[in-house]
This record gives C-alpha cells, sequence and structure tokens, in this order.
C-alpha cells in the first residue's frame, strides 16, 4: 500500500514532531510531500495513495489549516485527518462552544468573547477564570499567566495579551484529557481517553508543555 505523510514548516521547526517523524519515517514506508515544494499540487494530483494530513498551517498560498483537507476533497483523495469542517469548528472556540451547548446535554464553563479594541474592561462575575485565544489551537497563547482570580488581575493580564479577540472562561480546577475518534458520521468509532500529566501550578496544558521537548512543564 502507497502512504504519503504530507507535512509543513510547523513539522520542520517542532522539535517532538520532528523525533516522532524520524522514528515513523525509519520504521514505515512513506513518501513525505511538502507543502511548501513549488510543484506540490502537480505531484498531490499524482497516485499519492493513503495521505496522512500533518500539514496544520494548511496550504502556504491559502489562508486556515482547512485549506488542504478542502483541496484533498475537490480532488476525491483518500486521507487521514480532520476533515474542513471539524478543523474550522475546532480552531474556533465560540463556534466549538456554541455546537456543543446547542446539540448536547454536557454543560459547558460559563464564557465571555472580548475584543479589547472595543471593550476596555469587561464585566466579569465569575472567577477564576482563563483568557484564550478565539482563533488558535495547540495551545497557542495559552500560560500558566493566563489564569486569573480577580478584576485588577484581568486587566493587567488584557494589557500584554498578543491576541485582539479572546475567550475569557470560567476556570474548572481538573486535570487535561483528549478523546480522539476515528471516522466519518456513523462509522465512527471513540478512542480510550488519553489524560495529561502537567507539572504546572494549575495543571493547564500550555504551549511549552505541548510542543517543547525539554520543558519541565
Amino acid at each position: 500500500m502507497k502512504i504519503t505523510l504530507i507535512y509543513d514548516s510547523r513539522i520542520k521547526d517542532n522539535e517532538i514532531y520532528q523525533s516522532n517523524l524520524i522514528t515513523l519515517i525509519d520504521t514505515t514506508d512513506f513518501n513525505l510531500l511538502d507543502v511548501n515544494e513549488e510543484n506540490f499540487l502537480e505531484l498531490l494530483k499524482a497516485d499519492q495513495g493513503y495521505i496522512f494530513n500533518l500539514a496544520d498551517d494548511g496550504l502556504p498560498y491559502l489562508i486556515g489549516e482547512s485549506s488542504l483537507p478542502s483541496l484533498l476533497e475537490i480532488l476525491e483523495k483518500n486521507y487521514f485527518g480532520s476533515s474542513p469542517e471539524t478543523i474550522l469548528c475546532a480552531s474556533n472556540k465560540v463556534a466549538h462552544k456554541q455546537l456543543i451547548r446547542e446539540s448536547s446535554i454536557l454543560k459547558i464553563p460559563k464564557f465571555l468573547v472580548v475584543d479589547k479594541n472595543l471593550i476596555s474592561t469587561p464585566k466579569i462575575d465569575f472567577f477564576p477564570v482563563i483568557i484564550k485565544p478565539v482563533y488558535t489551537t495547540g495551545s497557542i497563547g495559552i500560560t500558566e499567566k493566563n489564569i486569573v482570580y480577580n478584576i485588577t488581575e484581568l486587566k493587567n493580564f488584557i494589557k500584554t495579551f498578543d491576541f485582539q479577540t479572546f475567550v475569557i472562561e470560567e476556570y474548572i480546577d481538573g486535570n487535561e484529557c483528549t478523546i480522539s475518534s476515528i471516522g466519518n458520521d456513523e462509522d465512527t468509532t471513540t478512542l480510550p481517553v488519553i489524560w495529561y500529566a502537567c507539572n504546572t501550578k494549575n495543571k493547564v496544558l500550555t504551549y511549552e508543555a505541548k510542543w517543547k521537548k525539554d520543558s519541565t512543564e
């Protein structure tokens, strides 16, 4: 079976991705395809067999992580990875929360969406809170400092936060976990829960903890 692994600059620049990728290449017969190749589109149109999409940044000439799986579906390629709809929902925390709230019996934490150019002092009546960028994935923008316990700490944090639009969310104490699924529509298998062992004070899975190989978090 021919298998092609599509990757991008995020894998090249990330130590954990690199080590896992090297192990994978050494043990499996994979064809590698870089989205930044000058003739990437022509190579993609050729028979690449089953495709693993690890290009988190999407196509370099289109905006958004969902651009590559959208192209794969247009070309009717068999690929492993999230669909365009899944990526669009997961990369927008507000849309994600609204979807869960409307279609599930699960309770979600209280939250408020803020554009700091429009609102200088958000009115919050639930502390502690955690502040997250709306349009990022992979814990980008998340450190232990994102958890604040009163309005003064919140104001000070917002002044230095690098993201214009963000979610102020009720902080729920507890361990973080991930639940993955494989399949499409009704033919879906849910995988076992993965619990993260975080060494951070508040057990938050920060960007450093998730992506830095030598992190103590």
